[in-house]
C-alpha cells in the first residue's frame, strides 16, 4: 500500500509565526508532568466551554488546537452532541471523557483532560446528557469537578428542577473532603442587582440583571457553599461576558465556575475570566479560572503495549539487518550453555535480546492522526480567530460567517479526497498486486471510528463504580467466579477407567515450533509479536525449541473442519447447488468445560496418557489476569473453560 506523506503540525505562538515552536499562551500555566512527578505549588487552570457541537468533521482536532494557544489542565465542555458515554483520545493524546443521549445527538457534556495529568485521573461518571463528573487524585485533598448544561429558557420551569433535584442527588454522592468544582453553561443571569443580597454566594461584578434562573443558581450555591468564581474579579466586559447574539450586540453571562468556599482563597482572581478571542465557530466563550494546588499522581503498574513499526521488516535491508543483529545475539546466548541454563533466565535473556534489538532498529509505530486536517485548515481556523474581534461590524460579521462556512466545506472536502485517495490503493492492492490483507487493513482504516470505551460498571449490589482500581477488581471478581463454576454433570465420567499404556516421551521438533510461529498473531505479555520471531532467523528457532522442550513434552493435536467446508463450498458452487449451514451456539460453551471432567473423558476414549498429562499440566498449572485500561487485576486458577488454541476444538 502507497502511505500518504504527513507532516506532523508543531504548535506556534501567534497566528502570524510559523509551526515551529511552542505555544506561549496567554495566561500563566497549569501543571505539566515532564519528570514523572508533578510540579507542586503550581497553577492547575480548569475551564468550561459550550462549543454548541463537537459531531462535524474534525471539530475535536479544531478544539486541540484551538486550546493550545492557552495553558490549561482540564477543559469541561457543554453540547458536544455525542451520543452514549466513553472516553476517547485525540490526536494531541490529550484524553476526552463524555456522556450524551443514548439514540440522538442533543445536549451532551464532557471534559477535555491535557496529557500532562491523565495520570491523577481516578475515574469519571456519565451521570445524564445534561451531568457528568470526574476525580483527580490529589494532595492533600482529591479534587472533583462536575460539569452541567443546564436547560435553556425555552424549556419549563419543571424540567430545571428535575435538572438540579439530579445535581444535588450527584453532589451528595461526592466525598466531603474533596475540593468540588461545578461550572457549565448554567443558563442563568447573575448580575450585579444580586451582590448586597448574595453577598456569600457572588462577587459584585456582572453588567447584567438576574433572571429567575440566576436565582435559582445562587439558592442551589448557598445550600451547598459554594462561590461564583468567575463574578469576583473587576474585569473589563468583554472578558466578563460569556454569550453573544449572532449580530454581536447583545450579550450575556450565563456560563460559571463554582468552588467550594472553603477554597476561594485559592482561586487566582486576576486570570478567572472568559476569553473572548479563543474560537471554535461557538456563540459561547471559553471561560478559564486558575487556582493553586497541588496535584498527586497515581501509582500504578500498568501494562504498556509497546508497538513496533513492524512494517520496518518489509525492507530487505532492514530485515536483514535485524536478523544478523539479533542473531549475534542468540548465538551468544546458546554459547553460554542454554541447555544448561534453567528456564526462567533462558527465557528473560531471550525476551530480553529480541525486544532490545527491534526497538533499537524498528523503532516505536506512532500513532496515526487525521492526515486531512492540513494546515491550511488550521490557517483558517487562525483567521476566524482574528476576525472574531470584529463580529460586531455588519462588514466583520460578513466576513466571520464567510471564513466559517470555508472551514466546514474545506474540512469535508479534505476529507473525502482523502477517502478517494485511499479507495484507488485499495482498488491497486486487490486489482494488480492481489494483495488481499493490505486491502482489507485499508478498509478497516477507512470505515473505523473513534470507538468510545465504558469506563463505568456495575458491582454485584448494582452500585456504579468509576474508579479504575474497583472497576478492575469487580473484573477479577466475575471472570474468577465465571471460571470457577462447576457445572452440572455425570459423576459417572469421573469415575471412568483410566489407560495404562505408557508412551515415549518424544523431544518436540524444530520443524514444528517452525511450523508453530503464525503471523498477524497478538503478542503476549512478553510484548513480542510473531514476525519478529520468524525474522529473526534460523537461531530464533533454536532457542525456541529449547525452551519449548524445557516446559513440556511433544504433544498436538488438529482439526481440518474449515478446510473440508471450504471444499464442500467449492463443489456446491462448481455444480450452482444451494448449500445449508447450520450453527449451534452453546452460551459461554468453552467456558463452561470442567477440567476434571475432561480428563477422565479423554483417558476413557484411550487417549494417550502422555498428552493427558501435557494438557492437564497445561491447564493445572496456569493463571489468568484481567487487563484493564492497561492494568493487570489479580491474578487466579481456573477450573473451567478451555484455551481458543489448535486443541480446543477436540477438548470441547
Amino acid at each position: 500500500m502507497t502511505k500518504i506523506a504527513t507532516l506532523p503540525i508543531p504548535a506556534r505562538s501567534s497566528p502570524g509565526s510559523p509551526r515551529t515552536a511552542p505555544t506561549v499562551g496567554h495566561q500563566d500555566g497549569g501543571v505539566k508532568c515532564t519528570t514523572g512527578k508533578l510540579r507542586t505549588r503550581e497553577n492547575i487552570v480548569v475551564g468550561t466551554w459550550n462549543v454548541r457541537t463537537l459531531t462535524a468533521d474534525g471539530k475535536l482536532e479544531e478544539l486541540a488546537h484551538e486550546m493550545d494557544q492557552y495553558h490549561w489542565n482540564i477543559l469541561g465542555i457543554s453540547e458536544l452532541r455525542w451520543k452514549s458515554f466513553g472516553e476517547t483520545s485525540t490526536d494531541k493524546g490529550h484524553k476526552l471523557y463524555f456522556s450524551g443521549k443514548e439514540n440522538k445527538h442533543e445536549h451532551g457534556v464532557g471534559f477535555l483532560v491535557h496529557k500532562d495529568i491523565l495520570g491523577t485521573v481516578m475515574g469519571f461518571q456519565p451521570v445524564s446528557s445534561r451531568l457528568i463528573t470526574i476525580r483527580l487524585r490529589a494532595t492533600p485533598f482529591n479534587i472533583t469537578i462536575i460539569q452541567a448544561y443546564a436547560p435553556t429558557s425555552t424549556y419549563q420551569d419543571s424540567e430545571v428542577e428535575d435538572f438540579y433535584e439530579q445535581l444535588q442527588a450527584v453532589l451528595d454522592q461526592t466525598p466531603k473532603k474533596d475540593i468540588i468544582i461545578m461550572q457549565g453553561d448554567w443558563n442563568a443571569k447573575v448580575g450585579e442587582d444580586a451582590y448586597p443580597n448574595w453577598k456569600d454566594t457572588c462577587g459584585p461584578y456582572s453588567n447584567i440583571k438576574t433572571n429567575d434562573r440566576g436565582l435559582r443558581l445562587l439558592e442551589f450555591a448557598r445550600y451547598n457553599n459554594l462561590m461564583l468564581a468567575n463574578t469576583l474579579g473587576l474585569h473589563k466586559a468583554s472578558r466578563r461576558w460569556t454569550w453573544h447574539s449572532p449580530n454581536g450586540k447583545n450579550h450575556n453571562q450565563i456560563d460559571y465556575i463554582l468552588i467550594k468556599k472553603r477554597f476561594q482563597s485559592s482561586v487566582n482572581i486576576g486570570r478567572t475570566r472568559s476569553f473572548p478571542k479563543a474560537d471554535i465557530g461557538s456563540d459561547h466563550d471559553l471561560v478559564l479560572m486558575s487556582f493553586r494546588l497541588r496535584l498527586k499522581k497515581i501509582k500504578s503498574s500498568k501494562y504498556t503495549r509497546m508497538k513496533l513499526n513492524l512494517d520496518k521488516l518489509q525492507d530487505p535491508e532492514v530485515a536483514e539487518l535485524f536478523k544478523t543483529t539479533l542473531g549475534g545475539k542468540i548465538t551468544t546466548l546458546l554459547l553460554e550453555g542454554a541447555e544448561d541454563t534453567d528456564t526462567d533466565t533462558m527465557t528473560t535473556k531471550f525476551n530480553t535480546a529480541v525486544t532490545e534489538t527491534a526497538t533499537a532498529i524498528l523503532g516505536k509505530l506512532r500513532p496515526k492522526k487525521n492526515p486531512w486536517v492540513t494546515n491550511e485548515l488550521l490557517d483558517l481556523c487562525d483567521k476566524r480567530r482574528a476576525l472574531k474581534r470584529s463580529k460586531n461590524s455588519p462588514e466583520g460579521y460578513d466576513a466571520y460567517r464567510t471564513i466559517n462556512k470555508d472551514i466546514k466545506k474545506q474540512m469535508q472536502s479534505a476529507k473525502q479526497n482523502w477517502i478517494e485517495e485511499h479507495c484507488k490503493e485499495i482498488e491497486n492492492s486487490l486489482k494488480y498486486n492481489n494483495n488481499t490483507k493490505m486491502a482489507y487493513q485499508t478498509v478497516k482504516e477507512l470505515t473505523k471510528t473513534k470507538q468510545p470505551r465504558a469506563s463505568t460498571i456495575q458491582s454485584k449490589t448494582g452500585e456504579c463504580l468509576t474508579e479504575e482500581q474497583k472497576i478492575l477488581d469487580r473484573w477479577t471478581e466475575y471472570c474468577s467466579e465465571l471460571y470457577n463454576r462447576i457445572p452440572n454433570g455425570d459423576p459417572a465420567v469421573l469415575s471412568c477407567p483410566q489407560t495404562t499404556d505408557d508412551d515415549e516421551k518424544l523431544p518436540i521438533l524444530r520443524e514444528e515450533v517452525e511450523a508453530a510461529v503464525k503471523k498477524g498473531k497478538a503478542a503476549g505479555v512478553d510484548n513480542i509479536p510473531a514476525e519478529l520471531l520468524q525474522a529473526g532467523g534460523e537461531a530464533i528457532i533454536d532457542v525456541l525449541t529449547i525452551i519449548c522442550n524445557k516446559i513440556w513434552q511433544s504433544g498436538r493435536s488438529t482439526t481440518e473442519q474449515i478446510f473440508n467446508l471450504r471444499i464442500i463450498c467449492e463443489k456446491h458452487l462448481q455444480h450452482q447447488q444451494p448449500l445449508y449451514h447450520v450453527f449451534v451456539d452453546f452460551k459461554k460453551a468453552f467456558d463452561r468445560v470442567w477440567h476434571t471432567a475432561l480428563w477422565a473423558t479423554m483417558r476413557k476414549y484411550n487417549i494417550s496418557p502422555n498428552l493427558v498429562s501435557i494438557i492437564q499440566n497445561l491447564y493445572d498449572k496456569a493463571t489468568s489476569a484481567v487487563l484493564h485500561n492497561g492494568a493487570f487485576g489479580d491474578w487466579f486458577r481456573t477450573m473451567t473453560g478451555v484455551a481458543k488454541d489448535a486443541s480446543s476444538h477436540l477438548s470441547f
